[in-house]
């Protein structure tokens, strides 16, 4: 979207890749000029480049070029979103579940199969070693689908949590932040430290902070939103609930923060999981002591998941 001046974009049908030569870029498919408030999609997996158009500045005394200064906002979608992104997960977790599953995936390749298989070997009369080892190679891709070796869910988790460690928190309305803890002053939003408890300034703190938050078996809860999370079961068997609501932009790319809880904690999951974007009562979450209701829903509600009524 051009806000200000005018640009020239070039549209060029190559991968986005580091700065390439103008002399590789080849002829231009479109070279179009934008000007404030004009609007140009530009295709995935199209190249392009934008400079500044010379504008003629004209007096009544005298007549100059000089380049112009131009705005534009870049908005872009669905960046590694695709079929191809979610498969390269995909097979990667199949290839890992079939070693683990079946024998014949752990089986020695044939001895010097390189002299046989490769680019400088491709022709169009194979002899019976490439024909035998091109047969058993599908055999094997066809045998993950047929024995289902695909971890579809496993892929779409760990597809997930990769997008939300680029991923901002949402922004909340006011009825959002009235509800949770981000209405609170920043200085409430998080537990001090054990070793600066013992204070009498802490101990204040902490009675402040807990009369704020103040959550019951009686309170009403719910998630702040249905994409703010991903839940998971990880390899020592606890659930971690990994979230976004304390991602930053200068901190894009780093892990994201994450809550863990033992498997009896799984069902009081679900439930708030699955109801959203109904509201639970604490006293409601399954298989929990109330103790343990209150715990959970306070942790959630401190990591900034949950709003209360």
């Amino acid at each position: 979207v051009s806000v200000l001046g005018s640009a020239n974009y070039i549209s060029l049908p190559l991968d986005p890749g580091d700065d390439i030569a103008a002399r590789e870029l080849g002829k231009p498919i479109i070279d179009q000029e934008l000007k404030a408030g004009d609007l140009l999609y530009i295709p995935r997996g199209f190249l392009y480049a934008a400079g500044n158009v010379a504008s003629a500045l004209s007096s009544s005394s005298s007549s100059s070029s000089s380049p112009s200064s131009s705005l534009h906002y870049i908005l872009s979608t669905n960046q590694h979103n695709t079929w191809a992104d979610y498969l390269s997960v995909l097979l990667s977790k199949a290839v890992d579940m079939a070693m683990i599953s079946d024998i014949r995936y752990r089986y020695t390749l044939p001895r010097s199969f390189t002299n046989y298989m490769g680019l400088m070997h491709a022709t169009d009369q194979p002899d019976e070693y490439r024909l035998n080892f091109t047969k058993k190679a599908l055999d094997l891709i066809e045998r993950m689908v047929r024995k289902g070796y695909i971890p579809l869910d496993q892929a779409a988790d760990q597809f997930a949590l990769d997008h939300m460690t680029y991923r901002i928190r949402p922004f909340l309305s006011k009825y959002q932040r009235m509800r949770s803890v981000h209405h609170l002053p920043r200085r409430f939003r998080r537990i001090p430290s054990a070793s600066a408890s013992a204070s009498a300034s802490a101990k204040n703190f902490k009675e402040k902070r807990s009369k704020m938050l103040a959550i019951t078996t009686k309170t009403k809860i719910k998630l702040i939103g249905s994409d703010v999370a991903r839940l998971t079961l990880e390899d020592n068997n606890v659930y971690r609930v990994t979230h976004c609501m304390s991602n930053t932009r200068s901190a894009l790319g780093n892990e994201s923060d994450y809550l863990e809880f033992d498997l009896s904690y799984g069902e009081a999951l679900n439930v708030l999981i699955e109801g959203y974007p109904s509201w639970v009562t604490v006293s409601d979450l399954p298989n929990l002591s109330p103790d343990k209701q209150v715990q959970f829903a306070t942790a959630l509600f401190d990591a900034g998941l949950l709003m209360k009524k």
